[in-house]
């Protein structure tokens, strides 16, 4: 069962992204925030306030599950997070006060600390939260932090500009909002490595989600410089979508102009776009079945290491998507990881197994010199010999030559015994 939005907007503090409030960052980030977003498709009607919200940790992890296949939500992390937004004083649990009485089938009473109401807002800066932007964002399956990149965005596209300069900038596009901050700020407001936050944005604008061209203004100093101003979908309504592609509809195409000729140039590279997806599909399931132990325990060393090498490209061309963003990177990464930790492992067992026999081999080759020394030796004390030669003493000799193959049978089947025990 999915469950949707049970309000079409909110308005949440535009403080929280400011580094003096840090709201942001003490309730958990990215994460923490598309955790509260997802509280209200838990929300109860007809209450004294209208962010009220009853579910427990078992549901909220079914509900992102259906539209977030990110494998970070599990029920211990989703605990930690809902306690971040509890300490950042953001939520709070109305029924139950300690954490071990709860489990992920407990019933939570849970209400925003302090919430914006829900309405028109005067004298005060906030972030207008359209949910249906954000079922939009799902369909299209953007991850989680997407949703804290807008709202960082709209939060600058909102407020005014507060210098000469920059008011230059935006005084031709005012009344759409424009965002002008740089990725550099982007990433250490949001806590995204800044790679990351530049494929998010030409993820954004490849799906016509955002705008971002170029524009040029004049600086105080009389200079022109050239920066990317961004203009965020606010709606994801028919309408909202409408409007938003009559302004920017001939800029997108441009865009998209320029994001396919560097798809272009990357296919160039020697990896297709539908290699890389495909390579994407196939290691989608993380994790071997018990039949491919099995069989993984009857590979030959060389069939492994053509495994191996076949897995280390397969992410090589994973990750040459170009629209993969880091998250994407390092999800395909440690699942190759888990596809080669077996083979590795049966790597280092054959590995072993040949360096044995090849010890073994050693000594048994030494060994056959040294019998065959003996059995010279005897030829000659059979003859017999010159009479200032000491005839050698065959009963030694041949006892001798006992011991050796005691010697060499014992260690053989030692080297074995140590084989088996690997295995």
């Amino acid at each position: 069962m999915k469950f949707k939005y049970a309000i079409p907007y909110i308005n949440i503090r535009s403080e929280w992204f400011d580094k003096d409030d840090n709201t942001y960052e003490k309730m958990g980030k990215y994460r923490s925030l598309f955790l509260y977003f997802q509280l209200y498709r838990f929300r109860i009607y007809n209450q004294e306030s209208d962010h009220i919200f009853v579910t427990s940790i078992g549901l909220l992890k079914q509900s992102i599950n259906k539209y977030c296949n990110d494998r970070y939500y599990t029920i211990p992390n989703i605990t930690n997070l809902l306690k971040s937004l509890v300490a950042a004083n953001v939520i709070r649990i109305d029924n139950i006060k300690r954490w071990d009485r709860i489990d992920k089938n407990t019933c939570l009473v849970i209400e925003a600390v302090n919430p914006l109401p829900v309405g028109k807002i005067e004298n005060q800066y906030f972030i207008k939260i359209n949910f249906n932007l954000f079922d939009l964002y799902h369909e299209r399956k953007l991850s989680d932090a997407y949703f804290a990149l807008y709202c960082l965005i709209a939060k600058y596209s909102n407020n005014p500009p507060k210098t000469a300069a920059k008011a230059q900038m935006t005084k031709l596009d005012s009344s759409q909002g424009s965002c002008y901050m740089k990725i550099e700020t982007m990433s250490d407001v949001l806590g995204i490595d800044k790679n990351t936050i530049n494929r998010m944005i030409w993820r954004l604008n490849s799906e016509r989600l955002m705008c971002s061209p170029k524009k040029k203004f004049k600086t105080i100093e009389g200079y022109y410089k050239e920066v990317y101003q961004h203009y965020i979908l606010k709606r994801g309504d028919p309408e909202g979508k409408a409007t938003f592609e009559k302004e920017f509809g001939d800029e997108m195409d441009k865009i998209k102009f320029h994001l396919d000729a560097r798809q272009k140039r990357k296919q160039k590279k020697g990896v297709s776009k539908s290699e890389a997806v495909q390579s994407k599909k196939i290691i989608d399931n993380v994790f071997y079945d018990e039949d491919d132990y099995k069989q993984i325990a009857t590979l030959d060393i060389k069939r492994v290491r053509e495994l191996i090498r076949f897995w280390d490209e397969e992410l090589r061309k994973a990750n040459n998507i170009p629209e993969i963003d880091e998250m994407t990177a390092e999800s395909n990464r440690k699942a190759i990881e888990q596809k080669k930790k077996p083979l590795l492992k049966r790597l280092e067992v054959l590995e072993h197994d040949e360096e044995v026999k090849r010890k073994l081999g050693i000594d048994i080759h030494k060994q056959k010199q040294q019998k065959q020394k003996n059995e010279n030796l005897i030829d000659i004390a059979s003859i017999g010999v010159e009479d200032d030669y000491d005839k050698p003493n065959l009963d030694e000799l041949r006892q001798q030559m006992k011991e050796v193959e005691k010697e060499t049978t014992r260690k053989r089947e030692q080297d074995f015994r140590d084989v088996e025990d690997i295995f």
